[in-house]
């Protein structure tokens, strides 16, 4: 008797549609649930958060900031904010900065979905891509409550490489592809990193002889000109500068290493996640040095180019591995049609799914559940209530704008809650003798000789000093050395200590 052929479920493309809303709803719910779990967002956050409100207010970014140290200007391009202060028209900031961030980061499985149907002409293949996005460990739990640019920069960087795509398909493509690179270009700089990719893609088309389309190079030749233009104009200034260290943004050399890490491959495949940085890699061999395929290359020419930044230290470690994270799951999922298509051949065709939700097993083991436990870490370094109740009694203390010292990790917080000038923030481009001003900062936290501490307190106009957590965690210390002086007048004790240390800078004045 003839055996009966087991007739394939088809399904719709309106119901391939379906499971990516459903995807999609999982993945933002999640991302929604962990954002809620707490009322504030990291620190880093309230530097893009008082850039929202401003613009609300004023119509345009803070440029010049009064509230920072000596009034320096600000250098960044502002695409990003402005979008949030639209949406915050229709809600309270603070729920929109939950929200939206968290929407955008998910819309990144719709593109990808797209992608990888146009890679691989296989819409299963595209919801597991889809699906797997939604979980890189580094861009899910660095993006949940800190108001990233990632989470938009990242999405118009693979929509880009979506239109790229197509190009060849269709011209028309080529405007669409021009129009998201300069949306992503007033977003956030890392156009920059999608370029030096291009350039690796186009080695990879003349290499392999391949035939290019005019408007495709066309494409490439304007933005680059275009991007060279705009950012020549936004950080002239800083240019002028810092030279090509604007590339390390002037930060401090002991924090650098903080920054621009040197990465190994344990931190790629716990923060990007082990099965696709692995078979990622495999696709990248195979389709480099055996098999061909155009489109592939695009992604191919992505990984080495971020690949090379991270080991030269050019790219920050945390968008590196984001970056990186999406180019892998995308390569992840040409190795999974391939492996489809070689099971269907094979005489294990039958169990062919189960394999494939073996693998997925893998995948939520090592990518899901780190994402989500990684989030849940971020979380708790995300300030309390008992922060928040020390930064409005410092701001109570006095109705002028006071300089008061603290971590540059939480410069934002004392400028957003409190009201008060910093020091030194995150932001580090103009600042002079960045690292003298960072030492200084430390030596003020650390030095048990209050001549010492008062001297630099009087340097940089300091009358209140910040002692938290994060300065015991910065500085391994647990007081402030010279705080029993009389002189020193610790003004609130909490969670946190605030000291004013003004009568010691009029002592000394009078000795």
């Amino acid at each position: 008797m003839r055996k009966k052929k087991v007739k394939k479920i088809k399904f719709s493309a309106r119901e391939y549609l379906i499971v990516l809303a459903m995807i999609c709803v999982i993945v933002f719910g999640i991302r929604l649930y962990l954002a809620f779990s707490t009322e504030y967002f990291s620190n880093e956050a309230y530097f893009n958060l008082r850039q929202i409100e401003h613009i609300r207010s004023n119509g345009l970014p803070l440029y010049k900031d009064d509230l920072s140290y000596h009034e320096r200007t600000y250098f960044f391009t502002p695409g990003f904010h402005y979008i949030l202060a639209f949406f915050s028209l229709f809600m309270p900031v603070s729920i929109a900065c939950k929200i939206m961030p968290n929407l955008f980061a998910t819309l990144l499985s719709v593109i990808i979905f797209f992608i990888v149907v146009e890679l691989t002409k296989n819409r299963k293949v595209g919801l597991i891509a889809a699906f797997v996005v939604g979980f890189i460990p580094v861009l899910f739990s660095k993006t949940i409550n800190s108001i990233s640019v990632y989470t938009l920069a990242l999405p118009l960087m693979f929509l880009s490489l979506y239109f790229l795509m197509l190009i060849n398909k269709d011209k028309k493509y080529s405007i669409h592809t021009i129009i998201t690179m300069i949306v992503l270009m007033v977003v956030h700089p890392s156009i920059f990193y999608l370029i030096i990719g291009l350039l690796f893609y186009l080695m990879f088309i003349k290499q392999e002889r391949l035939a290019q389309a005019d408007s495709e190079l066309e494409v490439f030749i304007f933005s680059i000109l275009l991007v060279i233009w705009f950012y020549e104009l936004v950080f002239k200034n800083a240019l002028l500068v810092h030279g090509s260290r604007i590339i390390y943004k002037n930060i401090p050399k002991l924090l650098l290493q903080n920054y621009f890490a040197q990465v190994n491959i344990l931190t790629l495949i716990v923060f990007v996640g082990f099965i696709p940085f692995i078979l990622g890699l495999y696709v990248m061999y195979r389709y480099t040095f055996k098999e061909k395929k155009r489109a592939l290359y695009i992604f191919i020419g992505m990984g080495i180019a971020i690949f090379l930044l991270l080991w030269l230290r050019w790219i920050e470690l945390n968008l590196g591995m984001m970056i990186l994270g999406v180019v892998m799951v995308i390569l992840f999922s040409q190795y999974t049609k391939d492996l489809m298509v070689s099971l269907d051949k094979s005489k294990v065709s039958k169990i062919k799914w189960l394999l494939i939700s073996g693998m997925l097993l893998l995948v939520i083991l090592t990518s899901v559940f780190p994402s989500v436990g990684l989030a849940i870490v971020e979380n708790k370094k995300v300030i309390t209530n008992s922060d928040v109740e020390a930064l409005k009694v410092l701001k109570k203390l006095s109705e002028e704008p006071s300089v008061t010292l603290s971590t540059i990790e939480e410069s934002h917080l004392i400028s957003y809650f409190a009201n008060d000038k910093s020091i030194l923030d995150t932001n580090f481009l103009l600042v002079k003798d960045v690292d003298t001003v960072y030492e200084d900062i430390a030596t003020i936290y650390t030095t048990p000789f209050i001549n010492r501490a008062i001297e630099l307190t009087e340097k940089y106009g300091v009358q209140y000093i910040y002692f938290s957590e994060q300065a015991k965690k910065n500085y391994g210390i647990k007081e402030l050395k010279y705080a029993d002086e009389p002189c020193v007048e610790l003004l609130y004790s909490g969670n946190v200590q605030i000291y004013d240390v003004e009568k010691c800078k009029r002592k000394m004045v009078i000795s």
